[in-house]
C-alpha cells in the first residue's frame, strides 16, 4: 500500500542515516535522541526482540537530574506480584516493585536509584532484569558509555561534576540553560455554519493520482472540521493497510471552492514534508491535528506527530519517535521536537 510504503521509506531515512540527523545517533547497541530543547534520551535493548529495555533521559540546564526507566514485556500473561531485581555483570544493584500494565512491566526510578544505575552501566557489559518464576532478560550495555557521553556533549556538561560520564571539577550550575520553547499561536476555536455536503474533490478522492487501496469508504468516513467562518478542513482516506490509514487533507470555503491541498512538515532532518497524515485525529478545540505512523501493528515503534493550525498553515508542534520495535510504549518515546501552543483569545 502506498501509505505504508511512504512510512517505511521515511523510517529508513530517519534511522539508517544518522549523519543526516545530528540529534539521532547510534552507539554500539544503544541509540540516543535529543530534541530541540536538548532533552536527550538514550535507550538500550535486550538482544532478544520485544523483551526488555532501559531508558536514560535528561533535560538540559543546571540542576536537571537524569532519570532511568526500565521495561520488560511478556509474550504471555505476566506473573502476579513479587519483586524484581536489577543486576550488572552478575552484581545485584536494586530490588524494585514493578508497575504492570497490559502485559508490560515498567518502572521509572527515583533520582537516587537512577544515579546508582547510571554509575554502574557506564563500565558494565550486561544489565539483567530478574523476576518471579525464573524470568530473566539481559540488556547489552555495549555503547552505553558513548551514548551517555554524547548526552553530556549535547548539553555542554562535559567537565562538570554532575556529568553522566565526562565528569570534572566544574560546578553543575555552569550547565547552560535549555533553549527557549518555541511558541505557536493559533486562532480561537472556529465558529460558523453547520457541516456542508462533502465537496466533489472529497467524494472523488479515489481518482487522485496518489491514492490507492481505499477500502470500504463506510469504514473510513471523511474528516471535517471548521477552521474559520468561511474555511473548512476536509480529510479523505487515500491509502489503507493493515494498521496504517493515510488521509489527504484540504481546505475549502463553505461552498467547496478555493480548494488547497495541505502539506505537513516533519522535524528537521527526519524526513521531508508530507501530504499524508497517518491514523489522523483532529481536535477542534485547539485546532491541532495528530498522526500516529506505526512501524508495526503493536504500535511500539514509529512516529507520533502533532501539528497546529496557525491561521495560514499547519505547523509542527510535537514529534516523538521510536526506531526499534521492542515493546516500548509511546509514553516513553523520545521527543524530536516540541513547541507550546497558545490560543489567541
Amino acid at each position: 500500500m502506498r501509505g505504508v510504503l511512504v512510512l517505511a521509506g521515511l523510517l529508513a531515512a530517519w534511522f539508517a542515516a544518522p549523519s543526516q540527523a545530528q540529534d539521532n545517533r547510534t552507539f554500539g547497541e544503544w541509540m540516543v535522541v535529543c530534541d530541540n530543547l536538548k532533552t536527550c534520551s538514550a535507550f538500550g535493548f535486550s538482544e532478544s526482540a520485544s523483551e526488555s529495555w532501559i531508558k536514560v533521559s535528561r533535560d538540559a540546564g543546571p540542576g536537571a537530574a537524569p532519570r532511568v526507566s526500565l521495561g520488560l514485556n511478556f509474550f504471555e500473561e505476566p506473573p502476579a506480584g513479587g519483586v524484581w531485581s536489577v543486576h550488572a555483570d552478575g552484581r545485584s544493584l536494586l530490588v524494585i516493585d514493578p508497575d504492570e500494565d497490559e502485559g508490560r512491566w515498567t518502572r521509572t526510578l527515583d533520582a537516587k536509584d537512577s544515579a546508582v544505575l547510571i554509575d554502574v552501566i557506564r563500565d558494565a557489559r550486561t544489565l539483567s532484569i530478574q523476576g518471579p518464576s525464573g524470568i530473566k532478560s539481559d540488556i547489552s550495555l555495549t555503547g552505553s558509555s558513548a551514548s551517555l557521553r554524547y548526552i553530556d556533549a549535547q548539553q555542554d556538561r562535559a567537565g562538570l561534576a554532575d556529568a553522566l560520564v565526562a565528569r570534572g571539577a566544574g560546578q553543575p550550575s555552569a550547565a547552560p540553560a535549555a533553549p527557549p520553547l518555541p511558541i505557536v499561536e493559533v486562532p480561537p476555536a472556529a465558529k460558523g455554519g453547520a457541516k456542508s455536503k462533502p465537496p466533489v474533490f472529497i467524494r472523488e478522492i479515489a481518482k487522485h493520482e496518489d491514492c490507492d487501496s481505499l477500502g470500504d469508504p463506510n469504514d473510513f468516513p471523511a474528516i471535517w472540521a471548521r477552521l474559520g467562518p468561511d474555511l473548512q478542513l476536509w480529510g479523505a482516506i487515500c491509502s489503507s493497510g493493515a494498521y496504517n490509514f493515510s488521509y489527504k487533507f484540504f481546505t475549502a470555503d463553505n461552498a467547496g471552492r478555493k480548494v488547497a491541498e495541505l502539506i505537513f512538515p516533519y522535524a528537521d532532518g527526519y524526513g521531508e514534508e508530507t501530504g499524508y497524515v497517518t491514523n489522523p485525529d483532529f481536535d477542534p478545540s485547539t485546532l491541532t491535528l495528530s498522526a500516529f505512523e506505526k512501524g508495526r501493528g503493536l504500535g511500539d515503534c514509529g512516529s507520533m506527530i502533532r501539528w497546529a493550525w496557525n491561521g495560514q498553515a499547519f505547523v509542527l508542534v510535537e514529534q516523538s519517535v521510536m526506531s526499534d520495535c521492542r515493546g516500548v510504549s509511546s509514553d516513553d518515546w523520545p521527543t524530536l521536537y516540541r513547541a507550546e501552543v497558545r490560543q489567541v483569545r
